[in-house]
Formats: C-alpha cells, structure tokens, sequence
C-alpha cells in the first residue's frame, strides 16, 4: 500500500510491503522492518521498528486526522492519497508462516497454544505478566501453531518469538 502523509511542517510517502508477517515500511524511499501489534485489541501499540520496540497510541479523529501519542509527545497527521490492494493479493499475504513476538518484558504465566493446533484470529494463546499487568498474546490470524518456543514460568525479552503460526 502506499500513502501520501502530511505531518507538521511537510509531508512523506509511506510504502507498505508484507512480507511473511513482517511489515517492510519505506518513508520517502528509505526502508524499515516493522512489525505492529495490538496490546489491548483497541488502539494501543507495539511497533518493532528494526527489532527496537516502540509504544503509541492511535485514535482516528473526527476532522479526519490521526492522532499518534508517544509517552512523551503527541503528533497529527492527515492521510492525504491511499492506494489501496486488491482482496487476491491481501490473501496472498495471509500465507506462510507467521512469527507470534512479545510486545514487552515480562513472564509467561499461562500457554494456551499447543503445536499442531488449530486456531482463530483473536484467540488468547498464552498470557504474559510485566509490571504485575497481565496481558493476553492472541492469534495474529487463523492458522495453525507449528512452533512453540516458551513454557510457563519463561521469562522473555521484548521482541522475542513466542510461537509460530502458520
């Protein structure tokens, strides 16, 4: 996909490209790894952006704008062209395995997943605990558990895979 962004004093292209459940994202050309996941199924995020994880929050505004909000600051952009994919390549993508990562430090408390497993997009497959918050890892997409690579009471790193998908 690709977009035309207007940001503060100017503006960027943004190129998206999928590749095996990694995002490869091109600002203006330049080109970044990133993998985006949902820490409570709403608008807050993790974006791994060249394995360094970032976390923000997005809310669609009325005037049409989206709202980014770091820790510690907050940035409007408008999204001024999109051009969009089509369903047969957007299923394309959908294939192949896909790497489950943490979006932070902390403890595996449950696993609910098991290899060979089938599940659905949404589906709790293991819970990790950091800063004594517990968060549930779900199902990036439907598939099928073909690696699982922690156990309960593992401790992980930000940005470590967890299981895959495919």
């Amino acid at each position: 996909m690709k977009y035309w962004i207007e940001f503060e004093d100017g503006g960027f292209e943004v190129s998206i490209i999928d590749e095996n459940g990694s995002k490869r994202i091109f600002l203006n050309g330049e080109s970044s790894e990133v993998e985006l996941l949902s820490l409570d199924g709403k608008n807050t995020y993790v974006a791994f952006v060249d394995g360094r994880p970032l976390i923000f929050q997005a809310n669609f505004k009325s005037n049409g704008t989206l709202e980014i909000s770091f820790p510690d600051r907050t940035h409007e952009m408008t999204i001024v062209k999109s051009i969009g994919r089509s369903g047969e390549r957007r299923k394309a993508e959908q294939k192949g395995p896909r790497k489950v990562k943490s979006p932070m430090s902390g403890l595996i408390v449950d696993v609910m997943a098991e290899i060979g497993r089938e599940v659905k997009k949404g589906e709790a497959l293991l819970v990790l605990e950091a800063m004594k918050m517990r968060n549930e890892i779900k199902a990036p997409r439907d598939g099928v558990v073909k690696e699982l690579k922690v156990s309960k009471g593992q401790t992980v790193e930000a940005g470590a895979v967890l299981l895959t998908i495919e």
